[in-house]
């Protein structure tokens, strides 16, 4: 289990603006079925979790409450990173609905979430300084071209009133259009952890099909491929089944649930919800074990994110509010292929850990 800290540095009353409408999740413990490792990186998915719990599955419980909405509404009081604004900026400062509605960016240290590019014609999104939505907030740790944010103010946004500290969970709203392997995506991303001053800590974490050590800044290959092939690159996938008891996945491009094998309890799951619905849910478990010792230092994260073969755009990348993690998540000893269950789909699983840099 996470070890719960208040934070000090920061009152919670500021900056829990965003606890009204709140977006409340419990995520069920890491085991075979319900979770997959991408580098650093635990990975749920969303539509796999809520059928598995309404069918009792206790591989899946407790959890909830499903499906966890995107929408408009439901997203605003999120703490954002990369959002279709649709033409209306979307800031993190919005007063009255905004996470840090009120505050100063100088104040808080967190960037307003990149623009995700919307269209057929916009197949790759990289984070980039002419793609960042204005300098909010000036100092050593604002990187151009990355999302940064001030690990104490983080902590506070997961403070809810009455001094629960919430787990740091990463949610992801995927929006391809067309059907099987048009639906395909392919993400990367890596977080690293700046000190106050700005300099790197060299503790680095990174979201990747192939388990390799975290780049140190570096962009990955710009090349990737199908799913089933080696890459950098974590692949998605839109339907498919779940084996009820080994938790192995089969019938890529599934058309429902009559695809799979109903008799044996085997799960029908679609990655590609809309709009309107977070498809996964992603944590870094070391991330979380020393959020508040780092927000104590004034560490920051700063967040590099990138997406190939878009054929829509509008994804939406946010931190939860209120997502926590069941008290036993530490993932066991699996069978390599029953991990393959869960939506992100790519090779080289591995356990997650850190990554530290000489």
């Amino acid at each position: 289990m996470f070890t719960k800290f208040r934070p000090l540095l920061i009152a919670c009353t500021l900056f829990c603006a965003g606890a009204v409408n709140a977006t409340t999740l419990l995520l069920p413990p890491a085991n075979s079925l319900t979770v997959g490792t991408y580098g650093d990186f635990s990975v749920y998915s969303l539509d796999l979790l809520q059928k598995c719990a309404a069918a009792g599955d206790s591989r899946c419980l407790p959890s909830g409450p499903y499906p966890v909405m995107s929408d408009p509404g439901a997203l605003h009081s999120q703490l954002t990173i990369y959002k279709n604004s649709n033409g209306a900026p979307f800031s993190n400062y919005d007063a009255g609905t905004g996470p840090f509605g009120g505050l100063l960016p100088a104040n808080v240290k967190v960037d307003n979430p990149f623009d995700a590019p919307t269209g057929i014609g916009e197949t790759a999104f990289n984070m980039t300084g002419a793609g960042e939505p204005g300098t909010t907030w000036a100092g050593g740790t604002d990187i151009s071209g990355r999302w940064d944010a001030n690990l104490a103010s983080v902590l506070s946004y997961l403070t809810s009133p009455n001094g629960n500290v919430h787990d740091l969970v990463f949610l992801f709203d995927n929006n391809q259009v067309g059907t099987d392997s048009d639906q395909q995506q392919f993400l990367w991303g890596q977080i690293h952890i700046l000190r106050a001053d700005g300099s790197d800590t060299g503790i680095c974490y990174e979201l990747n099909s192939t388990g390799a050590a975290c780049l140190g800044g570096s962009d990955p290959n710009p090349l990737f491929t199908q799913w089933d092939q080696p890459t950098d690159f974590v692949s998605t996938v839109g339907r498919f089944c779940v084996s009820y008891a080994t938790g192995a996945s089969y019938g890529y491009g599934a058309a429902n649930a009559g695809a799979c094998n109903a008799g044996e309890g085997d799960y029908f799951v679609n990655n590609n919800l809309g709009a309107s619905n977070a498809e996964f849910a992603a944590y870094v478990g070391d991330l979380n074990d020393n959020l508040a010792t780092w927000a104590g230092l004034g560490y920051s994260m700063s967040i590099n994110f990138k997406m190939r073969n878009l054929n829509d755009g509008g994804e939406q990348l946010w931190i939860c509010s209120e997502c926590d993690l069941a008290p036993d998540r530490q993932i066991p000893e699996p069978a390599p292929l029953a991990l393959i269950a869960i939506a992100l789909l790519g090779l080289g699983l591995v356990r997650s850990r850190a990554k530290k840099q000489n």
